[in-house]
């Protein structure tokens, strides 16, 4: 559930929200990896790739305290049963914490309670809004954060 200050954001930043949320959709999945690839090497972090399709990017990201599984998926709405196997796919490969980014939304809008049932995990679920907030930010124009080398992972990198 979105609050207070996300709804006037959201309000005040309308027409630059409908523009990053068009160009989002059209990011690529080797996008997002050449420019995860690039922070990985700038800061000494292994990376594994698990799953790569055209809309679906699984990776794993590996420092010296943690492990990190983040998911790039382009679709529309991303069910409970897919988000449950992303915890299954977090148990596999003994992550300390997972983040879901997808351009759409998630069907249930409880993040919250996906935390509080699996406790053990450090889940983030990420909608595309979510994204684009933290991407634009107050004042910046979605022509130059949403351009290809511009996007920014850095705080979903390991510790």
């Amino acid at each position: 559930m979105r609050t207070l200050l996300d709804s006037v954001y959201y309000k005040l930043r309308r027409e630059e929200i409908e523009k990053a949320s068009t160009r989002f959709r059209r990011i690529k999945t080797d996008t997002i990896l050449k420019n995860l690839s690039k922070l990985c090497w700038k800061y000494n972090i292994q990376y594994e790739i698990i799953i790569k399709t055209r809309d679906i990017l699984v990776i794993r990201l590996t420092s010296v305290r943690e492990t990190v599984v983040l998911k790039y998926h382009n679709c529309s709405m991303v069910s409970s049963k897919e988000i449950d196997a992303f915890m299954n796919e977090l148990d596999e490969v003994e992550a300390n914490r997972g983040i879901y980014i997808t351009t759409g939304y998630f069907e249930t809008r409880e993040r919250q309670s996906f935390k509080n049932l699996f406790f053990k995990k450090d889940i983030l679920l990420e909608d595309g809004l979510t994204f684009i907030k933290g991407q634009l930010g107050l004042t910046k124009k979605t022509i130059d954060s949403f351009k290809i080398s511009k996007l920014d992972f850095f705080k979903y990198l390991p510790n």
